[in-house]
């Protein structure tokens, strides 16, 4: 087992995942009908995004097809970089360069959707 070292790298990797999820969090919470809704988002899409995204299974182990469509799930760039900042690694600069593009746009929809929801 590694120690995590605690470096800008890491808190910055931490950091624009947590701002993703949170700014997605928000789109569902306002698209939601109910909280039966909410939870049926946790159940078929959090959950198996968890499991299947690099967190606790490496992706090549995998059939291409899947390791293709978890490849563009925002939390396995995620977990690349939280891994690598925590080994004390170089983060891998495509995982980064998509994360942020994903806070952008997950931010800009948030945003979106609330204004919508003020109508």
């Amino acid at each position: 087992m590694f120690p995590i070292r605690l470096s800008p790298a890491l808190i910055i990797a931490v950091a624009l995942t947590t701002f993703i999820f949170a700014s997605l969090a928000i789109c569902t919470a306002m698209l939601a009908r109910s909280h039966a809704d909410q939870g049926m988002l946790s159940n078929f899409v959090i959950t198996p995004m968890a499991f299947l995204c690099g967190t606790f299974f490496p992706l090549e182990s995998y059939p291409e097809w899947i390791g293709t469509l978890v490849s563009v799930l925002p939390l396995t760039p995620a977990a690349k970089m939280i891994r690598a900042a925590a080994q004390g690694n170089a983060m891998p600069g495509a995982a980064l360069t998509y994360l942020c593009i994903s806070a952008v746009l997950s931010f800009a929809v948030a945003v979106v959707v609330i204004r919508q929801s003020k109508r």
